[in-house]
C-alpha cells in the first residue's frame, strides 16, 4: 500500500512538471474578447472589396453640353467686361465734352476780341498810309506817333487746346460716336492751326516795318506812348491823352521822311493777311466752335 501511494505521487509529480514546462496556452472566451474591445477571428468571415463604380462612357452629347456650358460663361464674362468698358468710355466722353465744350467758349470769346483788334489795326494802317500821302512838315507829327505804335500792334489768339489735343494725339478722339462731331473737331484743329501760321507770317512782316519805325521816331519820345495800348484804342480809354498826342508836334528823325514809305508798304504787306484772318478765317473758325458746342450740349445733355 505505501509502494502503490508512492508511486501515485511520483506520477502526479511528474504530470505536474510536465504540465509547467510545456508552454501555456492562451484561452479567452467570447465576453473576455468582447470586454477587450476584440472580435473572434472568423475564418468563415468574409472580405468585401470595394470598387469604384463605372461611370460609363461619355457620349457626344455629354461632351457638347459641357463645350456649351463653358462657351456661356466665357462669352458672358466677355459681354460683362464689354459693358463695364463701355460704361466707362461713356464717361470719359462726357468728362472729354465737358472740358472742351469750355475750352471753345473761351475760343469764341478770343477771337471775336482778335478780330476786333485786327479791324482796329487795319484802320490804323490806313491811317498812316493817309499820313504819307501828305507833307509832314504840313501835319502834326504826333498822330504819325500814335498811329505808327497802333499800327504795328499784333494780336494773336490764346488758343485753349489742351483737351483738343489730348483727344487728338492720345486716340481718344474715339470715345466721340458721333461722326458729325469728329469730322468738326478734326476741321477746327486744322483751321486753328492754319490761323496759327498766318499770326506767324504776320509776326514775320509787322518786324520788317518794325525795323523802319525805329529809323522813324525818336526814341525819347516815343517812350512816352508806352502807356498806350490797343486795349485803350477798343474801348476807348485814355483819350484825353491820346487827343494830346495828335495835336502835338513832336520831332522825327532825320531820314524820316525817306522811311516813311518804306515802312507804310511793309504794313500793307500785313494788312492782306490781317483782312484774311478777320473776314474769312476768324468767321469761319467761330462758326466751327459753334457747331461742336451746340453737338455736345445735344449729344451729352451739357448746359
Amino acid at each position: 500500500m505505501k509502494e502503490n501511494s508512492t508511486d501515485e505521487t511520483i506520477v502526479t509529480a511528474a504530470e505536474t512538471i510536465a504540465e509547467a514546462e510545456q508552454p501555456s496556452t492562451l484561452n479567452l472566451s467570447t465576453e473576455a474578447l468582447a470586454e477587450a474591445d476584440l472580435k473572434p477571428l472568423n475564418p468563415d468571415m468574409e472580405v468585401h472589396h470595394h470598387s469604384h463604380e463605372s461611370h460609363g462612357k461619355k457620349n457626344w452629347k455629354s461632351y457638347f453640353w459641357e463645350f456649351l456650358m463653358l462657351f456661356l460663361a466665357v462669352f458672358c464674362g466677355f459681354l460683362a467686361e464689354n459693358q463695364r468698358e463701355h460704361y466707362i468710355e461713356k464717361l470719359r466722353a462726357k468728362e472729354y465734352a465737358r472740358s472742351l465744350l469750355k475750352d471753345l467758349q473761351k475760343d469764341t470769346a478770343d477771337i471775336k476780341k482778335a478780330s476786333l483788334y485786327e479791324e482796329r489795326i487795319s484802320n490804323m494802317i490806313d491811317s498812316v498810309v493817309d499820313f504819307t500821302s501828305t507833307p509832314v512838315t504840313d501835319q502834326k507829327t504826333g498822330r504819325l506817333y500814335y498811329y505808327m505804335r497802333m499800327a504795328c500792334w499784333r494780336y494773336n489768339v490764346d488758343w485753349n487746346k489742351s483737351t483738343m489735343n489730348q483727344l487728338i494725339n492720345s486716340g481718344n478722339l474715339r470715345y466721340f460716336t458721333n461722326s458729325q462731331l469728329v469730322s468738326s473737331i478734326s476741321n477746327y484743329n486744322t483751321l486753328t492751326n492754319m490761323i496759327t501760321n498766318y499770326d506767324e507770317n504776320i509776326y514775320e512782316k509787322n518786324n520788317k516795318a518794325v525795323e523802319y519805325k525805329y529809323q522813324i521816331l525818336v526814341a525819347k519820345y516815343e517812350q512816352t506812348l508806352s502807356v498806350l495800348s490797343m486795349d485803350d484804342v477798343v474801348y476807348g480809354r485814355k483819350q484825353a491823352f491820346i487827343d494830346s498826342i495828335n495835336h502835338s508836334d513832336l520831332p522825327l528823325q532825320k531820314n524820316a521822311a525817306e522811311m516813311l514809305n518804306a515802312f507804310a508798304n511793309a504794313l500793307l504787306d500785313t494788312k492782306s493777311t490781317r483782312n484774311y484772318q478777320q473776314v474769312k478765317n476768324y468767321p469761319q473758325a467761330i462758326e466751327l466752335a459753334n457747331t461742336i458746342m451746340n453737338l455736345l450740349k445735344k449729344e451729352y445733355q451739357l448746359e
